[in-house]
């Protein structure tokens, strides 16, 4: 789909349920004016593992495999009825089949932790886990102010739990992101730095805020104030945070018999108890990870093609990178240079296709350095890998004044570019539009 096609989307959904955060800005309504509202318990798909199968179509408007599915699906259709048989290999777990005295329990102790729409915090118990959210700026106030922008700006489309349930999102090809488990797809975070590479650094956040996804249905907030922006960005680490928590220790209640040998029994209150437990130790261990995130960004090497013709040769080197499937193996996904490429499953079972590179349209930016970090940190989520050390340019390449992650991004980069495809066919017999 085109990116003008998911504007009409964008546009459309706006005015079919009267949503804010589309057109002329309109005033922040205080939370004060709210009735008191509170974050439900998860009561959807919970995905253990990305499916092992293959989608036999692609993502459309208001169809997603898994949405209005239960495990008692009389209508399935094909790729329904594979994932359901992901279900039956633990692959998926539906959270309404969770009792009602582990919902109470789960909701109360996330409620603790987290507070409400109206109040969100991020309360450990430790202090030294604590002063980790004070470093992510993620104090009480700023938050509340973040709460009322998410509100109107993004809530319609990403839902109120960020689980990207929202009335307008069913409309928008790919679906908005669904933030609970704590997993982000374009990310600047250095996993050889010790980091969880899935976790973005706040700048990552405000940037993808900032300009959107080109091709998508996720406008540009460019129009918002740096501060606003800010406050937006920790809100929706906020509502990750929380959902990460929820989905680590749903994870555990769906399987008891490793949480405590009878749930039911004499033992029951303590397991109660373990359910706070887990929550808390789910929310110290996700906040390191957020916190080492912030401390590692990915360092761009310079880019020493600084003239035309050192841009084509590089591209050239590209190509031969591409092509290698010891080296980056690009077009077992990227078939026909995306042209033709298949759909498969995300790690939300969102079904997504590899990118059409011949359009020159890129999540985010299409900035060489933006291109960089892609490649060198992969995007995961969708099942491109990481390449930052497959493509580690060896010393002799190096004193040579090449990169090899520069190398694939000027290829890159000509695959949408008609004079550098002419030049890379008569100049080095590589021919891209055969």
């Amino acid at each position: 789909m085109s990116r003008s096609t998911n504007g009409w989307a964008v546009i459309v959904s706006c005015m079919a349920f009267g949503l804010s955060g589309c057109g002329e800005e309109p005033p922040l309504r205080p939370m004060e004016s709210l009735p008191t509202l509170t974050y439900p318990v998860r009561s959807d798909w919970l995905v253990l593992e990305t499916p092992k199968v293959a989608p036999t179509k692609p993502y459309a408007k208001s169809y997603a495999p898994l949405l209005g599915l239960t495990p008692d699906a009389t209508n399935a259709d094909a790729d329904q009825l594979a994932l359901l048989n992901e279900a039956k290999l633990r692959r998926l777990v539906y959270t309404k089949n969770m009792s009602n005295s582990d919902k109470t329990d789960l909701f109360h102790a996330l409620t603790e932790r987290f507070g409400t729409p109206s109040a969100p915090k991020v309360a450990p118990l430790e202090p030294e886990v604590q002063q980790l959210a004070t470093d992510l700026r993620l104090d009480s106030t700023a938050l509340a102010a973040g709460a009322r922008l998410y509100r109107n700006y993004c809530q319609h489309c990403h839902g109120m739990t960020g689980a990207g349930d929202g009335p307008g999102g069913k409309w928008l090809v790919p679906p908005p992101r669904d933030y609970r488990q704590g997993i982000f797809k374009f990310t600047t975070t250095d996993a050889l730095a010790g980091a969880n590479s899935f976790k973005p650094r706040r700048a990552d956040l405000v940037k993808t805020i900032r300009v959107g996804l080109p091709g998508s249905g996720m406008p540009s907030f460019a129009s918002l104030s740096e501060s606003d922006l800010d406050l937006l960005a920790g809100y929706v680490t906020h509502l990750s945070i929380r959902g990460e928590s929820e989905y680590l220790t749903l994870k555990t209640l769906l399987n008891p018999d490793d949480f405590l040998d009878d749930p039911s029994g004499p033992d029951a209150k303590k397991y109660r108890n373990a359910i706070d437990m887990a929550v808390t130790t789910n929310l110290n261990k996700i906040l390191h990870e957020w916190h080492k995130a912030e401390q590692s960004p990915i360092e761009v090497e310079p880019d020493t093609c600084t003239t035309y013709e050192k841009r084509l040769e590089s591209a050239a080197n590209g190509y031969k990178i591409y092509m290698d499937a010891q080296l980056g193996g690009c077009g077992a996904c990227h078939v026909n240079y995306g042209r033709n490429a298949v759909p498969t499953y995300d790690v939300w079972s969102t079904v997504v296709r590899p990118r059409d590179l011949t359009q020159g349209v890129f999540r985010v930016t299409r900035e060489p350095a933006s291109l960089y970090k892609r490649i060198y940190a992969g995007v995961k989520a969708s099942g491109m890998p990481e390449f930052h050390t497959t493509l580690r340019t060896p010393s002799e390449e190096k004193v040579k004044g090449r990169n090899r992650i520069w190398d694939v991004v000027h290829f890159v980069e000509a695959l949408s570019n008609p004079q550098m495809k002419a030049d890379l066919a008569e100049k080095y017999q590589i021919e891209i539009d055969q």
